[in-house]
């Protein structure tokens, strides 16, 4: 998949499965997994492939805003506190 999504410049990509939340980027591509919702949290990290800024295991959601020119996020833990924030500018 990641191929595709830098032929044709994905700015971000979200998915779940692992239970803690990652960010990082390649290519021009941002990724995040968001997996803190509930449920007993992966202490371990998924494979690194290099890319991985930043790693919190913690419970979390993702307050997401997007505009024409720009995507903002904030990761926020249990409880409202801010624990990553992000934006994306479009290309």
């Amino acid at each position: 998949m990641v191929p595709l999504f830098e032929e044709h410049q994905v700015d971000l990509v979200l998915s779940g499965h692992q239970h803690n939340y990652q960010r990082g980027g390649r290519n021009g591509v941002t990724y995040v997994i968001t997996g803190g919702g509930g449920g007993p949290l992966d202490k371990q990290r998924v494979e690194d492939y290099g890319f991985y800024q930043k790693t919190i295991i913690n419970h979390h959601y993702l307050h997401v805003e997007i505009k024409q020119q720009s995507i903002r996020i904030k990761m926020k833990l249990d409880g409202g506190k801010i624990g990553d924030e992000f934006e994306i500018l479009k290309r």
